[in-house]
C-alpha cells in the first residue's frame, strides 16, 4: 500500500495558503470490503463532509474503522478535496482505515 495520511485530516488549504472555505472533503473506501465476522458487504460509495470557513471538516464518522475485520486486508480510504465552486484542488490521496 502507498504511504498514507492519518485521520482526521483538517486545515485544507488552497495553493495560495488560504483555507478551503466551504469546500467538500470526499471520502470512499478504495475497494469493496467484507466484514469477516458479520459477512456484511461494504461498498466504496462516496461520503461527503462539508468544510468550514477554516478548511476543517469537524468530526468525521467513517463507516469503517479499525474495529472491523475486513477482507481483503490492508483497507484504506481515498479522499479528495473540492473548493466551494466544485473544483478538485487536492487528491486523490489515501488514508489508512483507523
Amino acid at each position: 500500500m502507498p504511504t498514507s495520511d492519518p485521520f482526521p485530516i483538517n486545515n485544507f488549504q488552497n495553493a495560495d495558503g488560504s483555507p478551503v472555505a466551504n469546500g467538500i472533503l470526499r471520502i470512499r473506501l478504495a475497494q469493496d470490503e467484507q466484514n469477516s465476522v458479520t459477512q456484511v458487504q461494504l461498498t466504496y460509495n462516496f461520503v461527503d463532509f462539508p468544510l468550514d470557513n477554516n478548511g476543517n471538516s469537524g468530526t468525521i464518522t467513517l463507516p469503517v474503522n479499525s474495529g472491523f475485520t475486513l477482507l481483503p486486508s490492508l483497507s484504506y480510504y481515498v479522499y479528495e478535496v473540492y473548493n466551494s465552486n466544485g473544483l478538485r484542488i487536492a487528491g486523490p490521496n489515501i488514508a489508512k482505515v483507523t
